[in-house]
């Protein structure tokens, strides 16, 4: 539950990247949460040290609720193009049981200790920094299963123009490296005392892909619609 006096100003504090944009977009003019693009910030939210800044949390009361939408692309960045060495991997954390035949089969355990060693420096330091300034609650929203075909990529590249000259990875691999991420992500907010929100159930498909009509023009987020939805599940989870 949210506390305080709604009427004077923010009570709720959005903090993350570029996912943010699409919940800001949906939830229209919600004037109980305040949110931050921290890539939009100079000088940078997080110092040279890995830590966020004290002049950053200095801007929020300690009272105050937070929702962490702090990093959340890093399995795109690892997966979305093919490498030149078309890998695979067995994921224990994903549906998708098989592996596509040809394809160099990398360990479990590799991949997951990748994943570990950089998320831990790049958003579980700063997910736990926000969780020890905050008093209120915290929900951390998990990223969006975007995993588009290739042809959406292709059509929208976004960040990765000019780096399709492999093509784009297999859904299959794509989906491992994701259900791999959200795992990650998920342990650590239960170590933190933090809750995690999945994805709405209304915006995925069978596989647990998400639905066209809630993808943006770029290979991985979702769009005002589904920020929209996201909207709600905080209003619920927050008790508002």
């Amino acid at each position: 539950m949210v506390s305080g006096d709604m009427s004077q100003g923010p009570r709720i504090a959005v903090i993350g990247q570029s996912h943010v944009q699409a919940l800001r977009r949906g939830m229209g003019a919600d004037g109980r949460f305040a949110v931050v693009d921290t890539n939009g910030l100079a000088p940078a939210w997080v110092g040279e040290d890995g830590r966020v800044t004290a002049a950053f949390l200095a801007r929020y009361p300690r009272d105050m609720a937070c929702v962490s939408m702090v990093g959340g692309n890093f399995h795109t960045s690892f997966g979305l193009v093919e490498h030149e060495r078309r890998f695979d991997f067995f994921c224990p954390f994903s549906a998708e049981a098989g592996v596509e035949a040809g394809r160099e089969i990398i360990p479990f355990g590799l991949v997951a200790t990748c994943f570990r060693r950089v998320l831990e420096a790049s958003m579980f330091g700063p997910m736990t920094q926000l969780r020890e300034h905050f008093t209120g609650a915290m929900v951390h929203v998990c990223s969006p299963p975007m995993l588009p075909p290739a042809w959406h990529v292709e059509r929208h590249p976004n960040l990765f123009g000019g780096k399709l000259a492999n093509g784009v990875a297999p859904q299959g691999v794509r989906q491992k490296l994701y259900d791999l991420h959200t795992a990650l992500v998920r342990e650590h907010c239960a170590a933190i005392g933090a809750r995690f929100l999945p994805p709405p159930d209304e915006a995925l498909d069978a596989q647990g892909r998400l639905l066209e009509r809630y993808w943006a023009d770029d290979p991985s987020h979702g769009n005002a619609a589904y920020g929209a939805l996201v909207h709600q599940q905080l209003l619920e989870a927050l008790g508002l």
